[in-house]
């Protein structure tokens, strides 16, 4: 069984208590404190106070990347599965 610990996130200055397997630890809390930049940096670029906004914006930003990463990532997957036909189509023809 793997072993969970429990720990504290500050997020927007709020603590989150949560369990997690220890492995994630780590993971977890540099995500917080990727978060807590990221909603500095909202807050500074365009001058937002409301707590709500601020992590709705950041919230848009990650979920943003993560579609165009899935997206690019299906891109990627169709020209690969293209170039191996092709690859495939020229060693028939040669043989």
């Amino acid at each position: 069984m793997q072993e969970r610990v429990k720990i504290n996130v500050l997020i927007a200055d709020r603590y989150y208590p949560m369990t997690v397997l220890k492995e994630e630890e780590s993971a977890v809390r540099k995500a917080a404190k990727d978060i807590a930049a990221a909603l500095k940096n909202i807050e500074l670029k365009y001058a937002v106070r409301d707590k709500q906004d601020t992590l709705s914006m950041c919230l848009l930003q990650y979920a943003s990347r993560i579609e165009i990463g899935q997206r690019d990532k299906h891109r990627g997957e169709k020209f690969l599965y293209h170039s191996i036909g092709d690859i495939i189509k020229q060693m028939d023809e040669a043989l």
